[in-house]
């Protein structure tokens, strides 16, 4: 069976000037195997103060990411995201008022193994908060509206410089900073509020999948002239798939989920399946708005239950279509064939798959004798 029609597809604000010291508990075993760690928070925090035109303050919300990369002195660093709404709390003012301060920016977070616990501190940086001011002139001066700029450095959230504040943070478990009974805390009612510490650990897998599917459910090819003789001409296309996914999970066993994960590698193939191109002569041509995809790079979802994921593929149909027109004019007439072939149940199928996380697993899947594919599970060192 000789395919007559070949196609690749390469689918490849400061606002506190106080510190706070964050030791992180880290089971021994999994920074000596140099496992990587995920680090997220959220934070609310306030100050409030009385002066003369009474009580005012601000307030600070932030949440935010960091992975972090082990390295072989023991140490840790990595990179992350903050975002930042800061809200100016004082008596209402006819004269002026400013709108809540948005901002969003990196991180960088460094840590170090003490004993069997990990102190992380983030860095210095300037993450510009916007928003707008508005100023109430007399009349008839009206109204004016100006941008708003503050900044807030992540540093004061976990400075790491503050002796007496370890905290002990179980893979997988929370940890919350009150920061109103803080040591260096002049008056717990000028600071008050909480951050929220989250530290896991991070499993990083690969999945290389090798399938095709055959589309058989166009006509054949029924030219009464060739009834008598040859019969109906079976025409089919086969589309082969070649995949590789790279996708993250957090923490273990029956408390894992899933974390990322997107598509490394992608190449479709398709071929026609026709063995009589002494008949006829079948070339491809447009289906009329339908695209090709390249699914390299694209971000895929998925679920973790226990000890298996499931990945959540694309809704993409491959399309191909193909016409057929006849070698013979005399002999077997004008008529020409127009067939569509599509891929439309192997991202599918692969949808369905629960896939357990074992390192070297491998599953093999059939369908009939039109679908088939081979799963290769790798948990990356």
């Amino acid at each position: 069976m000789k395919p007559t029609i070949k196609q690749k597809k390469r689918v490849c604000l400061g606002i506190f000037s106080f510190s706070v010291l964050l030791f992180f508990f880290f089971h021994q075993a999994s920074a000596q195997s140099g496992q990587k760690l995920f680090l997220n928070f959220n934070s609310s925090i306030s100050y409030q103060g009385t002066g003369a035109y009474g009580t005012a303050g601000v307030e600070t919300k932030s949440e935010g990411y960091a992975y972090l990369n082990p390295h072989k002195d023991g140490t840790f660093s990595g990179t992350g995201e903050i975002q930042v709404t800061i809200t100016f709390k004082y008596p209402p003012n006819p004269a002026m008022s400013i709108s809540p301060l948005k901002g969003k920016g990196d991180i960088q977070v460094k840590g170090k193994k003490n004993g069997n616990y990990m102190n992380f501190w983030f860095e210095h940086g300037n993450i510009p908060c916007k928003g707008i001011i508005t100023i109430n002139y007399p009349p008839p001066m009206g109204t004016e509206k100006q941008d708003y700029v503050d900044d807030f450095d992540p540093h004061t959230l976990a400075p790491g410089t503050a002796p007496g504040w370890e905290i002990e943070l179980k893979d997988g478990a929370e940890k919350v900073v009150d920061y109103g009974a803080m040591p260096l805390n002049p008056s717990p009612q000028e600071f008050s509020g909480q951050t929220t510490f989250r530290l896991y650990g991070i499993e990083s897998w690969r999945v290389g999948i090798k399938g095709e599917e055959i589309d058989t459910l166009q006509p054949f090819i029924d030219n009464p002239r060739l009834k008598a003789t040859t019969g109906e001409l079976p025409i089919s296309m086969k589309f082969t798939w070649n995949l590789i996914v790279e996708f993250t999970t957090l923490g273990k066993g029956a408390s894992r989920t899933y974390n990322d994960g997107f598509i490394f590698y992608s190449i479709l193939d398709h071929a026609l399946v026709f063995e009589h191109e002494d008949l006829y002569r079948c070339t491809e041509k447009n289906c009329g708005g339908s695209q090709d995809k390249d699914l390299t790079g694209e971000k895929l979802n998925g679920k973790a239950s226990g000890n298996t994921v499931q990945l959540q593929w694309p809704k993409y149909t491959p399309i191909k279509c193909v016409t057929c027109a006849p070698r013979l004019l005399g002999k077997l007439g004008e008529t020409v064939y127009d067939r569509k072939f599509k891929s439309s149940e192997f991202l599918f199928s692969l949808s369905s798959e629960k896939l357990p996380l074992e390192d070297g697993k491998v599953i093999n899947r059939s369908k009939g004798n039109w679908m088939k594919y081979k799963i290769t599970i790798t948990k990356i060192k």
